[in-house]
């Protein structure tokens, strides 16, 4: 898992150095919001809480991999680990989309008539699947159902057992 967050990292580091590097206006306007600007807290939380300190955290646990502390250090970091992705997801969104790139108005969107029928259509084949799957293996496994119905058979012959009447 370090491993996977030292390449993680790298591959990070070097997305931001490769868009510096091009030097375009608007690529250097965006990374001078991210580093310095309005969305330097939501990137540093990113890099410091969502890569370096679960690195040294998983790093701290490895070498104690005995203790069961090691479990808690590691469901901590990898919590940090899911949060810093999503604030990763916000930095990756909002401040591209807050900076107009193309020079034009803004306009409201409404969906077309195609665009509603591909979604119900996508809705309507989950649910269709989602029934034919439970059709074919059933939500509530038949040994249980059978279970239970011996458990009321047992109950019934035991009160039998114990009136001696046959009950109705």
């Amino acid at each position: 898992m370090f491993l996977l967050l030292g390449t993680y990292f790298y591959f990070t580091v070097t997305e931001y150095f490769i868009t510096a590097y091009r030097g375009i206006t608007h690529d250097m306007e965006l990374l001078e919001a991210l580093f310095f600007g309005e969305y330097a807290w939501y990137f540093w939380f990113f890099i410091v809480f969502g890569m370096i300190v679960p690195g040294i955290t998983l790093l701290i646990a490895c070498w104690k991999y005995e203790s069961e502390k090691s479990v808690l250090a590691i469901f901590c970091a990898s919590s940090l680990i899911v949060i810093g992705m999503w604030v990763k997801r916000y930095i990756i969104i909002v401040p591209a989309l807050a900076r107009p790139y193309v020079a034009q108005e803004w306009t409201l969107y409404s969906p077309s008539w195609v665009e509603w029928a591909i979604t119900f259509g996508g809705l309507a084949t989950f649910v269709l699947a989602f029934a034919f799957l439970a059709k074919l293996f059933p939500i509530i496994s038949i040994w249980e159902l059978k279970e239970e119905q011996e458990k009321k058979e047992i109950a019934k012959i035991s009160k039998i057992l114990k009136t001696g009447k046959l009950l109705e």
